[in-house]
């Protein structure tokens, strides 16, 4: 019966709500609100993607879900979906396009390789840089980049050196001249060229560099000429006491500079943080906004099952009532003319269709047209008249003594038959009590692994959303530091 009612309900012509056609169930796509053709809900579709303002796919200011729009359209409108998607939803400031003149194609965040500056178009290749969103300018620094030129003057009065593969600031305070930058790369600290990873740089540096350096130079050239003369020794001292001081005061200077920048990074960590979380908050409410129409939706859908289970379930039984009744009606109706005729056998010599129109009350005994047997011409004589007039009366006489036996009888096989009647509704009654009973169960069933698995990816959205704005944080703190 449920086969039955499932085929019945495909095949329902509804009409599209664009177009106003009339198509069968199964041929529409079923939205919360609406039902539409493939060609009108493909049309629909097209619109949102071709602009911005009109994304996401909606009907009636209600999101349509990304899977029902797959599911409904061509395998061009889903790539050109998925790529719009990832697209309008990159916040505008964070979007890079290819600089190229030909191009302009949207190149997602997940392309930007760790600790570059460049990005490649997947489409024509062309590198683009992701300070200033232009053409890449290869190992020279991108004009756009904040604080670069106050960074360029704090590096050169600290002798800091720059990574040849990234453009990154690099400080060093003791250990070899070979340099490991965080990107990968490796280069002399002295000469500032790329150089092997466990080899040596070919440059010639002579010496120490820094200013221990010329302290040390400064000793031994004072060491040399101690003998000569006490003039230059206190001359000598009075240098190496003034390159002593200068010292300190360049290291306290080293000192407070990092100081400074490491207090600004720290904040420009701590404002990078605060604005993850002030805009993954307005995603959050808006993740529970989604799942809270989707609940709706979901409950609507139950009751809708329900009702129409309900529905099903009175229907079935107001048509086995009406078959149950239109039975002992004619049964009765049958038992009513056959009572009648039993009751007037043998009075009159009734037809039957006297009989009928008697027991159904349209006309009384007396007003009938009676065939009377003195009414007859007598062809015999007045002996022969006599013997048949005996043998018509034993006739009669037997006829009227049968009538109670055939009365009772017929009345006998009327009741059970009345009796069967009932007892064959009320078992047909008691299948659709036990089918509705085993639908509902499974209704039931199939309603709770529903609400299990909305839980389920409802509570996965939200850990994917935490795990996401948590490695945003430490990327950002990464890339700061």
């Amino acid at each position: 019966m449920t086969e039955k009612l499932e085929v019945a309900a495909a095949n329902w012509r509804r009409e599209c709500v664009a177009c106003l056609d009339q198509f069968k169930n199964s041929k529409l796509v079923s939205l919360a609100c609406h039902k539409y053709c493939k060609m009108c809900f493909a049309t629909l579709v097209s619109a949102s993607l071709a602009s911005e303002d009109q994304w996401p796919v909606k009907c009636c200011t209600e999101f349509i879900p990304s899977a029902d729009v797959l599911r409904h359209v061509s395998r061009k409108q889903q790539k050109k979906f998925l790529q719009r998607e990832i697209e309008w939803s990159t916040p505008v400031d964070e979007r890079i396009y290819c600089a190229a003149v030909n191009c302009g194609r949207f190149i997602p965040r997940s392309a930007i390789r760790k600790n570059k500056t460049c990005v490649r178009c997947q489409k024509c290749r062309t590198n683009v840089c992701t300070q200033c969103l232009r053409l890449w300018h290869g190992k020279d620094d991108c004009p756009n980049e904040v604080g670069l030129q106050d960074a360029l003057i704090l590096a050169e009065s600290q002798g800091w050196k720059r990574c040849p593969n990234c453009r990154a600031m690099v400080s060093k305070n003791q250990g070899c001249r070979i340099i490991h930058c965080r990107c990968g790369g490796h280069f002399c600290y002295v000469c500032g060229n790329s150089c092997p990873r466990n080899g040596a740089c070919v440059c010639e540096a002579a010496g120490p560099d820094g200013p221990a350096g010329a302290v040390a130079e400064l000793r031994a050239n004072a060491e040399a000429q101690s003998e000569n003369s006490s003039e230059a020794s206190s001359a000598l001292a009075e240098s190496i006491a003034s390159t002593s001081s200068e010292d300190t005061q360049d290291l306290e200077e080293i000192e407070r500079a990092r100081i400074a920048v490491d207090n600004m990074r720290n904040r420009q960590v701590a404002e990078k943080v605060r604005a993850i979380h002030r805009r993954y908050a307005v995603a959050t409410k808006e993740l529970e906004g989604i799942h809270q129409k989707q609940r709706q939706l979901i409950y609507a859908r139950w009751n809708r099952q329900e009702k129409q289970l309900s529905d099903d379930l009175q229907d079935a039984i107001n048509g086995l009532e009406a078959r149950a009744q239109r039975s002992l009606d004619l049964a009765t109706k049958e038992y009513k003319h056959r009572l009648a005729y039993l009751q007037n056998l043998g009075e009159d010599f009734l037809s039957m269709e006297e009989t009928i129109m008697i027991a159904e009350g349209k006309v009384v005994w007396a007003d009938l047209n009676r065939r009377m047997i003195s009414s007859v011409p007598n062809p015999y004589s007045e002996k022969e008249n006599t013997k048949v007039k005996k043998e018509i009366q034993l006739q009669k006489k037997d006829k009227l003594g049968n009538r109670e036996e055939q009365i009772e009888k017929y009345t006998e096989e009327v009741r059970k038959l009345v009796e069967e009647c009932n007892q064959a509704r009320d078992k047909t009654r008691a299948i659709l009590d036990t089918i509705y009973r085993e639908y509902e169960y499974g209704l039931s069933r199939i309603h709770a692994a529903e609400a299990q698995w909305m839980d389920a990816v409802m509570a996965e959205r939200q850990s994917m959303l935490q795990k996401m704005e948590n490695d945003e944080i430490a990327h950002a703190s990464k890339n700061l530091q």
